[in-house]
């Protein structure tokens, strides 16, 4: 049985293209970034109501690449380095988190 984020993933077209960039996939699509990025917001939206709170995906952003190994993001096996992805993307998890961080 397909999951709902595979569901959702069909749903906005982006699952055809699992290896492109985010400019091939938009041009593919015909989209432009917002208009991409907004159809994963649906997308996401509508998944959160599918699962339990722990499941949930609270905040999200497109990056302009993949992951990969050659930067030390990935394993051998293809798995997360998280700690490396952390510093890697500090600034974007930061902005993630502003609202957050500011009224603390």
């Amino acid at each position: 049985m397909e999951s709902s984020l595979a569901a959702g993933l069909a749903a906005t077209g982006i699952d055809r293209y699992p290896t492109a960039s985010v400019d091939e996939v938009t041009a593919r699509l015909d989209l432009d970034r917002k208009q991409l990025e907004l159809r994963i917001a649906e997308s996401v939206k509508r998944l959160n109501g599918e699962v339990g709170k722990a499941e949930r995906i609270a905040r999200h952003r497109v990056l302009d690449r993949e992951f990969s190994q050659d930067a030390g993001e990935l394993t051998a096996t293809l798995k997360l380095r998280r700690r490396s992805c952390a510093e890697r993307f500090a600034v974007e998890i930061d902005q993630l988190y502003a609202d957050r961080l500011a009224g603390a």
